[in-house]
């Protein structure tokens, strides 16, 4: 029985992300949210508070024209990010 609950209690630190993946999941859903645009996190990239996106032109516009909706957003979450590129 001990084994057991041992073996459940490293089980829940299987799951835990770091703070960059952490990070990449937040601007996910909030680039999601405002633009609608789906992005993969390794797509995107951070940093010194600047956000690098790997994808096309065209998903990059629709993200520019809620730029500043996303960026508010995120520093609600404690995220506090100067650009988008």
């Amino acid at each position: 029985m001990s084994l057991r609950l041992i073996g459940w209690f490293f089980d829940r630190f299987k799951n835990l992300k770091t703070p960059k993946e952490y990070k990449k999941e937040i601007i996910q859903k909030t680039i999601q949210k405002y633009s609608g645009v789906v992005i993969k996190s390794s797509k995107i990239e951070i940093q010194n508070n600047i956000i690098f996106l790997k994808i096309s032109p065209l998903y990059k516009n629709e993200i520019f024209l809620h730029q500043e909706e996303i960026k508010e957003s995120l520093k609600k979450e404690g995220l506090h990010i100067t650009r988008i590129f």
